[in-house]
């Protein structure tokens, strides 16, 4: 089905270790962080939607909520807030279909700056053309130990979606967002 899942070279030192995907994403933690994380992370809101928008505040907001995607949506965005990312905190996104594990990914929510709730949100993007069947999929949040903090659903048909929706998001590129705009 054209997806894949990463699967880490781990690399341990005395109080910390590196996870390592295909050499290009690390992550360095230790056991203490990843323990602690399970106690204070929390998942307030999960979508699925078409689009994203920053509002004035520099916050990232979902648009065109939906729970059915079709072939001419150019991707599912799932978006995510979390609180208590009081480290840098490593995630892991699963997505099944049929039951079965399809996509696997590491997401990193670098820590809060802003000590009084550690708030972040999170945007993860799945092209729809390297969908092929039609029907349910899961997708599961997890902590590193294996914690599941959220869980969500949409279903994918193989049609065109009837109606336009105007689309305009901003897709990031290292620390600049741009913005683009097409119609479905």
């Amino acid at each position: 089905m054209g997806f894949y899942i990463l699967l880490p070279k781990i690399i341990k030192y005395n109080d910390y270790f590196e996870l390592v995907y295909d050499d290009s994403k690390k992550i360095t933690t230790s056991k203490y962080i990843t323990e602690n994380m399970d106690k204070s992370l929390c998942v307030k809101n999960i979508k699925t939607c078409l689009d994203f928008y920053i509002d004035s505040n520099g916050k990232i907001l979902p648009l065109n909520e939906k729970k059915v995607f079709f072939r001419n949506d150019r991707e599912v965005i799932i978006w995510g807030e979390v609180e208590g990312v009081i480290y840098n905190c490593p995630l892991y996104l699963e997505i099944r279909f049929d039951e079965k594990i399809i996509l696997v990914d590491i997401l990193e929510l670098p820590c809060s700056q802003i000590e009084n709730n550690y708030h972040r949100t999170f945007l993860y993007s799945i092209f729809t053309n390297s969908f092929i069947k039609e029907g349910y999929y899961s997708v599961k949040l997890k902590s590193l130990t294996g914690k599941k903090l959220s869980e969500l659903k949409f279903y994918f048909k193989s049609q065109n979606r009837s109606e336009n929706i105007d689309v305009t998001h901003y897709i990031k590129f290292g620390d600049y967002f741009f913005r683009n705009s097409y119609n479905i």
